[in-house]
């Protein structure tokens, strides 16, 4: 992997590690368990193994990656087809970055649309590539900004609460160099709809991967990760949480984005604030084929007061601003499938 520290440096920055994902694979039986009851069970049942969020969909990005089936051409025409026809996700994304961006005309905002759905394929099939046996990874080159802000805190000794978002390669941890992370790092993501599809990640990361990172599954009724995670932070290992998503919609905050308000997870803030750790913003985006430029903002200290809820606000807005930051950097790399922002949709008058 090639790595350049002499790229374009943001208002804030640093650079970040890389990983294994080590997770007890344990099978499950072929019918998928659901966790989540939202998911429409008359269509898993027509469906079977081809629904989408099925272990096959998993399987099949893998093999066409290894079978070197990854055409640009392909994927155009694939996602010229999607960007027609997944209608929730189209208004989504049209609706989020009208925010961002501005009021636009039909063909600029089916341009956004496309523009989107095509980071987000191309993210996920170099997740794939590097995936691969060894003998087979293709080589990165990556520019990092803001790498000394982790160095230094690794120098310190302490703990630290790695801040993730759903903005460019997100999912990518295990591709970024070991030389920053000298502890383990503990990264926490929610579980995949399909069990199966956990364990068939977890058993490649592991496979492609060797390295110092744990992955823990984030239930909405697991009380002890917490725990968990809290004695790593004290033992000086990082955490890598996401800041823009949760399970569970009763542990969040307001802040506020572009000028809107947007409900963000606590948990971060306060898991640092016990700890009394910082909490390190990092972003990985995508600049083109088997190109990523890795930033790391300035950490935030989480202060500690008599209150403890002014606290959480001053951090949570912190958080905020440096998120914003991250979407103005890369706009058609917010991988944001839901209205963040509904619209007021025209009712339809009943004839007669």
């Amino acid at each position: 992997m090639k790595i350049n520290t002499r790229g374009e440096r943001g208002p804030r920055g640093s650079e970040r590690t890389q990983q294994t994902l080590r997770r007890p694979t344990t099978r499950t039986n072929r019918t998928p368990q659901w966790r989540n009851l939202r998911f429409d069970a008359r269509r898993i049942r027509w469906l079977g193994p081809l629904y989408v969020f099925d272990v096959f969909w998993y399987r099949l990005h893998y093999n066409v990656v290894r079978w070197k089936l990854s055409f640009t051409w392909l994927f155009a025409v694939i996602i010229l087809i999607f960007s027609f026809t997944l209608r929730r996700i189209r208004f989504a994304i049209s609706s989020n970055l009208e925010v961002v961006l501005g009021r636009c005309n039909w063909f600029t905002k089916e341009v956004r649309i496309y523009k989107t759905l095509w980071n987000w394929s191309w993210c996920r099939t170099e997740q794939y590539e590097h995936l691969q046996p060894e003998a087979d990874r293709p080589p990165v080159t990556m520019r990092s900004n803001g790498h000394e802000h982790w160095l230094d805190l690794i120098e310190e000794g302490r703990g630290l609460i790695v801040l993730a978002s759903h903005i460019g390669s997100f999912g990518s941890a295990f591709i970024l160099p070991k030389e920053l992370l000298k502890h383990t790092l503990h990264v926490v993501r929610a579980p995949e709809p399909d069990p199966e599809a956990d364990a068939f990640m977890s058993g490649l990361v592991e496979e492609a991967c060797g390295g110092n990172l744990v992955t823990h599954f984030l239930e909405v009724d697991d009380t002890g990760l917490g725990v968990t995670l809290l004695g790593a932070l004290r033992r000086g290992e990082a955490v890598a949480l996401t800041c823009d998503r949760s399970l569970n919609d009763s542990n969040m905050g307001q802040a506020e984005i572009f000028g809107r308000p947007i409900a963000l997870p606590m948990g971060p803030v306060i898991l640092a604030r016990l700890a009394q750790v910082p909490l390190l913003p990092v972003f990985l985006f995508y600049e083109g084929r088997r190109k990523l430029r890795f930033e790391a903002l300035p950490p935030i200290e989480v202060p500690r007061t008599a209150d403890r809820d002014a606290d959480h606000a001053a951090a949570l807005r912190e958080v905020a601003t440096c998120f914003q930051w991250g979407i103005e950097q890369e706009p058609f790399q917010w991988f944001c499938f839901r209205e963040m922002w509904p619209q007021p949709r025209p009712e339809k008058s009943s004839a007669g």
